[in-house]
This record gives structure tokens, sequence and C-alpha cells, in this order.
């Protein structure tokens, strides 16, 4: 949806190798095998609350890697400004202060969308347990990672 407003293909070099990193990360430290969900568990919210939560994480992955190439493009701008060589890639890349905004605009997003993920997953508890917070370390850690 954002390549129709504005050309972010040079941000896929970083998410690829993100998400490379942490599906390797996760293959070799969480060797579980998947399970039967239990009967509770099974509700219609399991697919919203799990859909939304992952696109979330994925705009967060994506703004990190955006401002991590905002880092980059900084320095090479001061560099550049101080006549000395910088990368030639990032010669292709935004601004710095373009970088900046859009990952600020696409975190408003993602917050948006963690927000609807926290609600949602109270509602499927409240379906599950007849209570929607438990104290839980994962519903702490959700709403610790919302505060943040």
């Amino acid at each position: 949806l954002f390549l129709f407003r504005k050309d972010l293909r040079f941000v896929g070099t970083f998410v690829t190798g993100l998400v490379v990193a942490m599906m390797c990360a996760a293959t070799m430290g969480f060797q579980t095998p998947v399970g039967h969900l239990q009967p509770p568990l099974q509700s219609p919210w399991l697919v919203i609350h799990v859909s939304i939560a992952v696109l979330a994480t994925a705009l967060f992955t994506l703004t990190a890697a955006m401002s991590m190439l905002q880092l980059l493009q900084d320095r090479a701008e001061k560099r550049a400004a101080a006549g000395e060589p910088t990368w030639s890639f990032l010669r292709l890349v935004p601004s710095s202060d373009a970088l900046e905004n859009w990952s600020f605009r696409i975190n408003a997003v993602g917050f948006v969308m963690w927000t609807f993920t926290l609600i949602a997953g109270a509602i499927w508890a409240e379906a599950a347990w007849g209570r929607y917070w438990n104290w839980d370390t994962k519903e702490v850690w959700t709403f610790v990672i919302w505060v943040v």
C-alpha cells in the first residue's frame, strides 16, 4: 500500500535481513511441536487477535529497519556536508528527515493496531475464561510493550 505513494523498496534489504535473523532465532530457540488448541480458546477472536498482532509486529519491524537506515543516512548526510566520502548505496535512500517522518507515521499505525491487539486479546480472554485480564505473563508484557 505504501509503495503506491512512496518508493520504499530500499527498505527491503534491511527488513529481509531482520526477518531472516528472527526466523532463524525462532527456529533454533523454540523447538516446540505444534499442538492442538484447547477447546475454550477456539474462537473467531483467535484469528482477529493473532492476525492484527502479526501485522502490528511487522510494521514495528519495518520501522525499526527504517530507523536504522535513518541513522546511517543522517551520518552520511553530515559526512557529505563535511566533504568526506560516504557509502554509495545511500544515494538511493531518501533523506534522513523523510525516513524519520515515514517511520513515525508507520509507528503510529502500528501502535493503533497494537492497541486493537490488546483489546481483542482481552475480549478473547473473556470469551474463553470469563475474565478480561488474568495478569498472565503474555498479557502483562503486551501491556508493557503498549505503554512503552
